[in-house]
């Protein structure tokens, strides 16, 4: 809303956004992925409400991301992994190997049959965790790992994306086959932005789930499931309900007022 009138407010919505990118920051103790999705979002709106972006400018500002970034990491490492892996668990993944390192130890285990019990209310994790108040962490892939790999881990220490998921339920035929969905969902997802990118509405959603894309391969291809459904369609109905109050309301003081 306040993209759409961007000279008025452009000074509100960058201290807002540098705030917010800082606040991430600061509070995950120098994890980015907040962060850069909330810049991300921002340039989006920026590009489709108020000047197309230019691929010299994407090109310089990424490589100062890049940068930025980096030198929070190296922050980071030196000042809060010490202490935050000492008080989850043993296991010594590093932020990128906590990532990648779960995929070819399940593989491994799959290939030599030696995997523990995945109960199958693991494969529907994603659909589970859209009903409001229902136990996000019952069913959730990590904590079954932490369970069986790291049971004294106060909290998980890897993540389980899409490849070490296929590990657990098809191998590779399913990393396959959540490839080519992943692919449908974003291609319907562009089709539908091209075709309505002028509402307000669709600018919304398309904005949250191009800045947020990048968790369908760090989590699950259906990553956006859950905030769709619990925060983001909600938000856009009841806005677009007092919207239209307000404008009803405006137009009958418009008639009475010349009685």
């Amino acid at each position: 809303m306040l993209f759409s009138k961007y000279e008025q407010y452009r000074k509100y919505i960058w201290s807002f956004v540098l705030l917010r990118t800082i606040q991430e920051v600061l509070g995950s103790h120098g994890a980015r992925i907040d962060a850069f999705m909330i810049l991300i979002a921002a340039t989006v709106l920026y590009h489709y409400r108020v000047k197309q972006i230019t691929f010299k400018k994407t090109l310089v500002v990424t490589l100062a991301l890049i940068v930025t970034f980096a030198a929070i990491a190296t922050v980071r490492l030196g000042v809060f992994d010490a202490s935050e892996q000492s008080a989850t668990t043993d296991f010594d993944f590093g932020e990128l190997g906590a990532v990648f390192i779960p995929g070819f130890q399940l593989y491994a285990e799959r290939s030599m049959g030696t995997l523990p019990p995945i109960p199958w209310q693991l494969f529907f994790d994603d659909f589970i965790s859209i009903v409001p108040l229902a136990n996000d962490k019952e069913w959730q892939p990590m904590y079954w790992w932490t369970d069986n790999y790291a049971p004294d881990a106060v909290v998980p220490p890897i993540t389980l994306g899409p490849i070490a998921l296929s590990a657990l339920w098809g191998g590779e035929f399913f990393l396959l086959l959540e490839g080519f969905i992943n692919g449908i969902l974003f291609a319907y997802l562009m089709r539908w932005f091209a075709k309505n990118g002028g509402s307000w509405r669709v600018m919304t959603v398309y904005a949250f789930c191009y800045s947020t894309c990048v968790m369908c391969l760090k989590y699950s291809i259906f990553f956006h499931l859950a905030p769709l459904v619990r925060t983001i369609l909600p938000m856009v109905l009841i806005v677009s309900v007092l919207a239209k109050g307000f404008q009803g309301g405006t137009k009958l003081a418009r008639i009475a007022s010349p009685a």
